[in-house]
């Protein structure tokens, strides 16, 4: 198995901490939210970001045990943490903003598929 270019690692590592982070952020919504009625309405807005950050969690586990996160990047997750601005979390956006981008580089694009002419 190949080993994995650096920048992917990086990627599989912000992934894993913003999971963590967007379970409290969830969880801190979800507190602020219940005070107000108001809030119990919005209250499904806070189960956003526990799917994401657990879904971020799996993935982050699986890219450290060395898995190939199903033989190709999971640009799905970058795009669920851009959309995750709809809750107030910045941190999420820029990760996902920057696995966008780390996923188009050429190393892990050879990573992935064996080469670099891929269209992306």
């Amino acid at each position: 198995m190949k080993a994995k270019p650096g920048l992917l690692q990086s990627i599989i590592i912000m992934t894993l901490i913003d999971g963590i982070l967007n379970i409290l952020w969830a969880f801190t919504l979800m507190s602020g939210l219940v005070v107000s009625i108001i809030g119990i309405i919005c209250l499904p807005l806070a189960l956003y970001p526990l799917i994401l950050g657990i879904v971020e969690i799996v993935y982050g586990i699986g890219g450290l045990q060395g898995n190939k996160w199903d033989k190709e990047p999971p640009r799905f997750l970058a795009w669920m943490q851009i959309g995750n601005i709809v809750v107030g979390d910045p941190i999420s956006v820029i990760v996902g903003v920057l696995a966008l981008v780390f996923y188009g580089d050429e190393r892990v694009r050879e990573y992935y598929y064996g080469s670099t002419t891929l269209d992306s």
